[in-house]
């Protein structure tokens, strides 16, 4: 059997070899089922053992006797016909796969072609609408339209080769900006028109209402960066003014909606105007330059946190920064403003960052060396440069009086008492529980007796801890939740908290 694979070998000329014995070649020679030194079931020759010739080297393999011997082992008699019709079978089925394979290949590039001709022919359509929408908002001759107008491309078929038409570099866009990926240059109006362009900005985080002015500068922060990054998307005021309307709610929608309808000519600028007019920014600066004339460092606020506070007012008046540097320094607390004063600043970090230095100063020379008391200065003071020198008889000491001195009241050595003592002097009047509420007559009379307000009784008042009134009130309170409460604080006391 011939090896798969393998090309057939050349004839043999020396004599045939075979693998049969000796004995087995005599009992067919007797036997007559074959003919002599042939095998039984064919007529090729068989090796004669008994030939005494030497065998002949076998063409094309003369270098190794093993080699030689392996090739004729294998090559003992032709290929019979069913091997060959089962090679010839597997070589078929071999070529009809790979012929499959081909085609899904095949299939699969025209599918790939498709969609790309498809993509191609959208882009061209959608450039063709921007085109067209740009040259009618530059009223032309109709002429001149014509010749800046993009021709129709031919239809590909899906088995033709893709050939999208190469597209002409764009004058340059505004600094800073990312350039898009396919652009076309146009004469109308200098307009840049992405012919595929993926949005990169993104939107602002709430829409605008209009009903609160502080909204405003973030909202139009964030407008203007949009715009910016996709410019392309938006390369007429029309378009820019419509993305900002889209970014409004009611009430304002409404409003700039009309003001837009009425005027088609309006320029972005010109929208945002009556924006912040709708809105009264233009009243935030007269707010802020009213409270920064009453500003001032309070005891409890860093500078770093007064800082802040200006910052923002300084920025909504728009004051210019000479204006800052003075308003900052006549508005520190007197300590700080003082230390400042012998150095002349001439912006406000220069001045921020010496006030905040003066203030680490003075905390860490309070932090390590931290006043007395007033009773433990008083009793380390030097002695009065008025007093006599040592040896000088004082005078004696006069009677300290005070005109109009009230008498000490009787049983004021018993101290406050919610029960009588032994000794009292006068008449004891007991403790009411819930007594009524006392007129202004009452309480003169109460007041002339000694007698507390709260429960009535003798020997004490009403803040004294021994009034019985005191465990009722705790009572009371304890029965109070903090649902019950409304708390409401003054002006005073909001600023205060700020």
């Amino acid at each position: 059997m011939l090896r798969k694979g393998k090309a057939p070998i050349a004839d043999y000329e020396g004599p045939a070899i075979s693998t049969r014995s000796r004995a087995q070649s005599d009992a067919s020679a007797t036997s007559g089922a074959s003919i002599p030194g042939t095998f039984p079931d064919s007529n090729q020759p068989i090796l004669d053992l008994t030939d005494d010739r030497p065998l002949q080297p076998f063409p094309g393999n003369e270098q190794t006797p093993r080699a030689t011997e392996s090739n004729l082992l294998h090559r003992t008699q032709p290929a019979p016909p069913l091997l060959t019709t089962q090679r010839n079978e597997e070589l078929g089925n071999l070529n009809r796969k790979i012929g499959e394979l081909e085609a899904h290949d095949a299939m699969r590039k025209i599918e790939s072609l498709e969609e790309e001709l498809a993509h191609a022919q959208e882009n061209n359509q959608q450039l063709q609408d921007r085109l067209n929408y740009a040259i009618k908002d530059q009223p032309r001759d109709q002429e001149t339209r014509d010749d800046y107008r993009i021709p129709p491309q031919p239809e590909l078929s899906s088995v033709e080769t893709l050939q999208v038409p190469e597209l002409s570099p764009v004058i340059g866009p505004p600094p800073g900006a990312r350039q898009p990926r396919n652009t076309v240059e146009t004469d109308i109006s200098q307009l840049s028109i992405a012919a595929s362009w993926r949005p990169r900005g993104q939107h602002p985080n709430k829409p605008l209402k209009g009903e609160n002015a502080n909204e405003y500068p973030p909202w139009r922060y964030a407008v203007d960066v949009k715009l910016e990054t996709d410019y392309p998307m938006y390369p007429t005021d029309a378009t820019r003014i419509r993305y900002a309307l889209s970014q409004m709610e009611e009430p304002i929608f409404s409003v700039m909606q009309k003001m837009v309808y009425r005027d088609r000519t309006k320029s972005l600028d010109d929208f945002m105007g009556d924006v912040e007019h709708y809105m009264g920014i233009h009243l935030l600066a007269d707010a802020a330059n009213r409270e920064l004339q009453s500003v001032a460092q309070r005891r409890n606020k860093t500078v770093t946190e007064y800082f802040h506070r200006l910052l923002d007012l300084w920025d909504k008046a728009e004051t210019p920064e000479r204006e800052r540097v003075k308003k900052f320094k006549t508005i520190l607390l007197p300590g700080l403003a003082t230390s400042l004063y012998v150095k002349e600043h001439h912006t406000v970090r220069e001045i921020l960052d010496d006030a905040r230095r003066v203030e680490e100063g003075r905390m860490e020379t309070f932090f390590h060396h931290p006043r007395n008391p007033r009773s433990e200065r008083q009793a380390t003071t030097s002695p009065n440069q008025n007093q006599r020198p040592a040896g000088t008889a004082n005078p004696p000491p006069r009677a300290i009086t005070t005109p109009n001195a009230t008498p000490p009241r009787a049983n004021s050595q018993f101290g406050p008492v919610s029960k009588k003592p032994a000794g009292w002097a006068g008449v004891w009047h007991e403790p009411q529980l819930n007594p009524a509420r006392l007129t202004p007559e009452e309480r003169t009379q109460l007041h002339k007796q000694g007698r507390c307000w709260a429960c009535r009784g003798s020997g004490h008042r009403s803040a004294d801890a021994c009034c019985p009134m005191h465990a009722h009130r705790g009572k009371m309170l304890s029965e109070i939740t903090p649902q019950s409460l409304k708390v409401t604080f003054s002006d005073d006391e909001e600023e205060e908290k700020e």
